[in-house]
């Protein structure tokens, strides 16, 4: 047996495919069916597009007419009173009752520990500062839970934020 370099057979035979158009044809062909097969079942299961119906146009009917009558009533002629002013009074804001946004807090509780502003929520996070009992925060953010603390993002508006853990807090007076 000896190869002739033709694709590899003994004795120079091609196989039925090899070199051939068939190679391009039949994948053609394949294409064609599916395709066809496509139309025939599913394209007709769409919808059918709407039809245009005439709708009739609506007339005007005439409806019964109302006629206003007004009636003079006579009135006394009297010279016009002033009548005093009330200045109005604002009532009180309720105050929050509990810490929220925008709520105004005072820290307590620290003793000589005094309470750590946090650059974020969590005991793991650096210190921005250190504040005594008595100083007061207006809450911007949280709360958020983290080591056992819930923690409230708080300003001092003298240009410090930060988060403490908000057993330490109170709402002020």
């Amino acid at each position: 047996m000896s190869s002739s370099g033709l694709g590899g057979r003994p004795g120079g035979e091609r196989g039925v495919l090899e070199g051939s158009w068939l190679w391009i044809a039949l994948p053609v062909g394949v294409l064609g069916l599916i395709a066809a097969l496509w139309f025939l079942v599913i394209a007709p299961a769409g919808n059918a597009p709407p039809r245009a119906t005439a709708t009739p146009a609506r007339t005007a009917t005439p409806g019964p007419t109302v006629t206003l009558a007004s009636i003079a009533v006579p009135t006394l002629a009297t010279e016009p009173t002033v009548a005093p002013t009330v200045a109005p009074t604002l009532a009180p804001t309720a105050q929050p009752t509990t810490i929220g946004l925008g709520a105004r807090v005072e820290v307590t509780g620290t003793g000589a520990s005094q309470l750590r502003v946090r650059q974020a929520a969590g005991t793991g996070t650096g210190t921005l500062k250190f504040v005594p009992d008595g100083t007061r925060f207006v809450v911007v953010g949280g709360p958020e839970q983290a080591n056992g603390y819930t923690w409230w993002k708080v300003d001092d508006q003298a240009g410090t934020v930060g988060w403490v853990a908000g057993q330490f807090l109170k709402l002020a007076p």
